[in-house]
């Protein structure tokens, strides 16, 4: 909640809702840490044969060091091994297009900013 500018006592309602990590077989959700802080995070859900990034943030006092990337190509690891999908697909904020597309990611057009990877 840190990362999103929001009040962590929040957290509890918001994870609580069953709508994440209701399915841990389809959901792969990871936290990078800076010795025992948490400092980002990632998430990748299993979406008609997609793997969907969400939930990228990172705590504003650890920005702009790699971790957001690092996470984030964990999840999307670990879900391609475990799941077998391959193709990508994320909507972006302002603040976190520049890293997505440092990664390869492309602006499709869409409403929603969404980002797939360019090949």
């Amino acid at each position: 909640m840190r990362a999103y500018g929001m009040p962590e006592i929040v957290t509890e309602s918001v994870m609580e809702t069953d709508a994440y990590f209701s399915r841990p077989d389809n959901e792969f959700g990871y936290v990078a840490y800076d010795g025992d802080v948490a400092v980002s995070t990632a998430t990748v859900i299993a979406i008609d044969g997609w793997l969907y990034v969400a939930l990228v943030a990172t705590d504003p006092a650890h920005r702009q060091k790699g971790y957001a990337e690092a996470v984030m190509r964990h999840a999307l690891s670990v879900a391609s091994i475990e799941l077998g999908i391959t193709r990508t697909a994320l909507d972006a904020s302002a603040m976190g297009a520049p890293v997505y597309e440092r990664m390869g990611y492309r602006f499709t057009g869409e409403r929603w900013s969404m980002f797939v990877p360019a090949h």
